[in-house]
């Protein structure tokens, strides 16, 4: 009896963990949608559009000077496109998918985002320091050069630019250009 007693409370803390009722009913099915009403289909950024993107980016770059690493995610995080040519700064493909985290979790700029944070006094003439303190710990980074890509209103995708060598905020520049060269297309 004592054994039953167990694991029927085991049964019952179990379900309860699990957001059920202790019952043998099975859960109710998610409701259909009513026929003739809209459905909401979460779009994203189609894969040739997403090359044209970066490639006009990449271009950018080398005309500006610099071999940066360039890349496109869709809205689940999933690269698109990551283009990382010869010559590029060794951190810098990391130093992308952070800033694209960033911008994809924010569905914001980069660069904007950037400007409302302000670094420590000891941080604006140490570099390490100055990056390290805008990481989210390993996942994303509050630098320029993510940008959140849009069809009308529905957020499709980012583009970033990471690893510009020259002065000057090359990788937004960039960004903005991948992001303009398709954006008529977005729909």
């Amino acid at each position: 009896m004592k054994t039953l007693n167990k694991t029927i409370l085991l049964s019952a803390c179990a379900a309860a963990l699990a957001g059920a009722a202790p019952s043998s009913a099975a859960p109710a099915a998610a409701p259909a949608p009513v026929p003739g009403s809209k459905v909401k289909w979460v779009r994203s950024i189609p894969f040739a559009l997403a090359k044209e993107a970066a490639e006009a980016a990449l271009a950018c770059a080398e005309k500006g000077g610099s071999h940066t690493s360039v890349g496109v995610m869709d809205i689940s995080g999933h690269f698109k496109v990551l283009y990382t040519p010869d010559d590029a700064t060794l951190v810098g493909w990391d130093v992308l998918i952070k800033k694209m985290n960033a911008a994809l979790l924010r569905q914001k700029e980069t660069s904007a985002e950037r400007a409302l944070t302000k670094p420590p006094a000891r941080a604006e003439t140490d570099t390490l320091s100055n990056v390290m303190e805008r990481i989210a710990p390993g996942m994303a980074l509050i630098s320029p050069g993510g940008l959140p890509l849009f069809a009308g209103d529905d957020f499709v995708g980012v583009i970033g630019v990471a690893g510009a060598t020259t002065p000057g905020d090359l990788d937004t520049v960039c960004a903005q250009a991948g992001a303009d060269k398709i954006k008529d297309r977005l729909k």
